[in-house]
């Protein structure tokens, strides 16, 4: 992929809103994290309150019969899947801050090697 100069500043510009777009996905990322953990922290009080609490025992009881269910297969899709979205922003983002900083320190055309992941998503910019 080569890009020149006169075409740079206008792509350096959808460079960085792409940049500040992908900091917000990672944002969303963080706060389903946060959730996540936030989630598997009331369970934690649930499973220690359960011998001497009903509420909590019934509550834990459904969960249980919920995760034998179907939970466990959901819970592994949804790490599967977080696992590669977080690789995925975290490779596209380096390689736009690469070519926004080949784009900013040089002239002329620049050439930057695509990985595999971004190649099968490519798109023109310009």
């Amino acid at each position: 992929m080569a890009l020149s100069w006169g075409y740079a500043m206008d792509d350096l510009e959808k460079l960085k809103a792409m940049l500040v777009e992908l900091g917000k996905s990672q944002a969303l990322w963080a706060r389903k994290i946060q959730e996540f953990e936030t989630l598997q922290s009331q369970i934690s009080k649930l499973q220690r309150s359960a011998g001497s609490d009903p509420v909590a025992r019934r509550k834990l009881s459904k969960l249980n019969d919920y995760m034998n269910r179907e939970g466990n297969d959901v819970q592994r899709q949804v790490v599967e899947r977080m696992t590669t979205a977080d690789k995925n922003l975290k490779k596209v983002a380096e390689q736009l801050r690469e070519l926004a900083i080949a784009q900013a320190g040089g002239g002329g055309e620049v050439s930057v090697p695509l990985n595999k992941a971004v190649k099968n998503n490519s798109r023109n910019f310009a």
